[in-house]
């Protein structure tokens, strides 16, 4: 649920930037690596070691390869790069960027090879970049080949939608995979294919229910914008304005924290550090009472970072959850179901692992931790903690979902009949200063304008989503499995559907 957008630099440096701490560096001996999911073949330091997604940490540095189509790809100067020069590696050209992130030096080399813009990425501290750019980065670029894309991450564009989606999980390990494209108005084209439960031949129906995960977010975002257009609340109105008549033990740099900031993940709040131990609160209360419970220890004791620092946090949002429920007096779930899904008509939608106990009505959640075990509905371990909804617990049918997202299209085009106003919307699109994250949103500047994005993942389901205002255009991916399993396919499906409906 907590994986970072991985569509734009900024973004795709977060994923490598763990900041290990700086310690001496050596003259590292190669090792070849190839990562299938791009189709590169490049060297990596030997002792180096793997991460995620092409990612690989050496000693005091992390550096890892990544490739977008060439008409999302952003640019970097945009997202705050200085470009430093152009030079030839590998005999092709590359540009080569700088920014400075919390003390670091993020070196970012990039090349275009056909519709594919592929970059390279160098995470180190100001006194050793300059060495790991030439003894690792240089290296890595001389080194780099792009080979045949595996099927897992480009697909034919043409053809017919179900053969496309049945071709893109042949020989994975997800269950299903369910594709919905549309615009503003209607559905352009949709397909699901695969079974329900992993070993059981019962086949995923396009009215099938599937977890989107921290998407749930965007549907947060806009519940407070209700309020918000209500003259109820602003982005601006602080945790001490809503908490101060009964928390009166609020920490003093937290108390001024904003919806604005909870929604942009700016608050101050560590998932790690705070939330993962708040977990253990009694789970036979009433889920708002743990709500409030986790408010009241979360606010009443530092943050885990400075305020206005980005720092990806589901803590943030169910304080957010906790803070409508302090306002109205009713749940977070109750208030989402009558203000946005009723509102705009998603009748097919609820909350956490969908489907009946013992049943296969519903896709099954496969856990990835668990190399994709399937699991009961009914099992307690069937879904992440029901206290932080309003995080990433929403469940919906592939076209309920997409009433939803076709609603924020429109809003984002600057429609004023949807249930929030044009000005919360901009609100919505808008990135706080120091990163890519509106609010429930990533947004990417990309050569087709504004891209706005976001994926979700409860480590039993995973469903990502992409917006192109400027076009007119989304589409949303869903399947049963976890997102360390099913990224790969997933992004693949992303992929073959920008190809097939945008023209490069």
């Amino acid at each position: 649920m907590n994986q970072l957008l991985r569509k734009s630099w900024i973004a795709a440096v977060a994923i490598l930037a763990l900041l290990v701490a700086a310690c001496g560096s050596s003259s590292p001996a190669w090792v070849a690596v190839t990562i299938d999911e791009i189709g590169v073949t490049s060297v990596t330091p030997r002792g180096s070691s793997e991460m995620a997604d092409g990612g690989f940490a050496y000693e005091s540095a992390e550096f890892g390869f990544g490739a977008i189509p060439s008409s999302l790809a952003a640019d970097p100067e945009e997202d705050g790069f200085e470009l430093l020069e152009r030079l030839s590696a590998g005999g092709r050209a590359w540009d080569l960027y700088d920014l400075e992130a919390d003390g670091f030096i993020v070196r970012l080399a990039v090349t275009e090879i056909g519709n594919t813009t592929y970059y390279v990425t160098l995470h180190a501290s100001p006194t050793l970049v300059k060495e790991y750019a030439e003894s690792v980065l240089l290296p890595a670029l001389e080194a780099f080949e792009v080979e045949e894309i595996a099927d897992t991450y480009v697909v034919p564009a043409d053809g017919d939608l179900q053969e496309l989606l049945d071709d893109l999980i042949a020989g994975t390990d997800l269950p299903s995979l369910g594709v919905m494209v549309f615009d503003g108005e209607k559905i352009i084209e949709s397909a699901v294919t695969g079974v329900r439960r992993r070993g059981d031949p019962t086949s995923v129906e396009t009215t099938d229910l599937f977890h989107i995960g921290s998407n749930t977010k965007a549907m947060t975002a806009a519940l407070v914008a209700t309020y918000i257009d209500e003259g109820v609340i602003s982005w601006e109105t602080t945790v001490e304005e809503i908490f101060g008549e009964v928390l009166a033990d609020l920490d003093e740099g937290l108390a001024q924290v904003t919806f604005r900031q909870l929604l942009s993940h700016t608050a101050g709040f560590d998932d790690e550090r705070a939330l993962l131990p708040l977990l253990a609160i009694e789970d036979n209360l009433p889920v708002t009472e743990q709500r409030s419970r986790i408010a009241e220890i979360s606010l009443t004791q530092p943050g885990q970072h400075p305020v206005g620092q980005f720092m990806y946090s589901n803590l943030g949002y169910t304080i957010v959850g906790a803070m409508l429920e302090e306002l109205t007096d009713t749940p977070w779930e109750e208030l989402v179901r009558a203000r946005v899904f009723d509102a705009l008509g998603m009748h097919n939608c609820g909350f956490y692992a969908p489907g009946t106990a013992g049943e296969l009505d519903q896709p099954w959640g496969h856990l990835d931790e668990r190399d994709g075990q399937p699991l009961d509905p009914g099992d307690p371990q069937a879904d992440l903690p029901h206290v932080i909804a309003p995080a990433g617990t929403v469940h919906c049918s592939m076209s309920d979902w997409a009433v939803f997202l076709q609603s924020q299209l429109r809003g984002f085009q600057g429609s004023d009949t949807e249930i929030i106003s044009p000005d919360a919307f901009v609100a919505l699109q808008t990135p706080s200063e120091d990163s890519n994250y509106a609010l429930g949103w990533a947004t990417i500047k990309a050569p087709k304008g504004l891209v706005i994005t976001h994926n979700g993942s409860n480590h039993r389901f995973t469903s990502e989503a992409w917006l192109v205002p400027g076009e007119n255009w989304g589409v949303l991916v869903v399947t049963n499995l976890g997102v360390e399993m099913a990224s790969p396919t997933v992004s693949a499906a992303v992929e073959a559907m920008l190809a097939r409906h945008l023209s490069p």
